[in-house]
């Protein structure tokens, strides 16, 4: 098989740098056909790709979940595999796949090349395979923009300035057939369990079950959130009364206001979005 390889060159830092290098001389020593380009403006991952589709047997992203996604909207569509070298700063969508970052067994798919058909979400006229949320987190990461740099520390302050700035968000939600209206802090639409740089905001999702999992969390005081973030990273929100877990295969998102939104951590606003699971919809790189 032919690689095509398409790199964030600043994803997870220099040690994300040093990492990148290690894979490639990694791939050269194994014998493995590939060419690589890197992207140099928000976008132009997806351009590679889209242009690449054809002309390899996969794609691979080699960053974190936002270089993931962008590769992912450029060769949805052409059944062309995606493969995923995890060097970003969070990650999250490889964590569900494997707890393992060693190089030995992140390549190991470009070794075996087995592949497996994975669910696609796509919301509104995007395509995703993590999780969308509205609501606070993307609130959240819309701050953390200019300073997600600084990693986990960037999360963690922009939380707390959302938190004081925080009064919830009133949505009219449907879930598949079921209307719900309420003033949430946010709402997660997860194909994968991770988001935030770790948080396991949906512990029974799975790419591969064509279902949507959805975790709905009411708004709450500021005492209360701050005493129940920490238990996102473990899954344990969800004991909480204030937090409903639900699987659908599609959602729809309308408020008088606009809200919000963000894609595997890419963050836009709209007053409406409707999203739906894609069953076994692209091939993906498997060990």
């Amino acid at each position: 098989m032919r690689f095509k390889l398409i790199i964030n060159p600043i994803a997870g830092g220099r040690r994300g740098r040093n990492f990148t290098q290690s894979i490639l001389e990694s791939l050269k020593s194994l014998g493995i056909s590939f060419e690589h380009e890197f992207s140099r403006y928000i976008g132009h991952a997806t351009e590679i790709a889209k242009q690449s589709a054809r002309k390899f047997d996969a794609v691979v992203a080699v960053g974190g979940d936002g270089t993931v996604n962008e590769v992912v909207n450029g060769i949805f569509g052409y059944n062309t595999p995606l493969g995923i070298l995890p060097v970003g700063r969070g990650n999250d969508f490889f964590h569900s796949l494997s707890n393992n970052r060693l190089i030995d067994i992140i390549l190991r798919p470009f070794t075996e090349t087995k592949l497996r058909m994975i669910d696609v979400g796509k919301i509104n006229n995007r395509y995703f395979i993590n999780v969308a949320g509205v609501g606070f987190d993307a609130f959240v990461a819309d701050i953390a923009e200019p300073i997600r740099f600084l990693g986990p520390i960037a999360y963690l302050s922009s939380a707390l300035i959302g938190l004081i700035k925080n009064k919830g968000f009133p949505l009219n939600i449907k879930i598949d057939d079921k209307k719900i209206d309420i003033n949430a802090l946010l709402v997660a639409i997860a194909n994968g369990k991770y988001f935030g740089g770790g948080m396991k905001i949906a512990p029974d999702a799975s790419p591969w079950d064509g279902k949507f999992d959805i975790c709905l969390i009411e708004n709450a005081s500021k005492i209360e959130i701050l005493k129940t973030l920490p238990k996102v990273y473990k899954g344990e929100h969800i004991f909480h009364p204030k937090v409903r877990m639900m699987k659908a295969r599609s959602v729809e998102i309308f408020s008088p206001y606009k809200f919000p939104a963000e894609v595997d951590g890419e963050v836009f606003y709209t007053d409406r979005a409707r999203l739906e699971i894609l069953p076994q919809s692209m091939p993906i790189l498997v060990s």
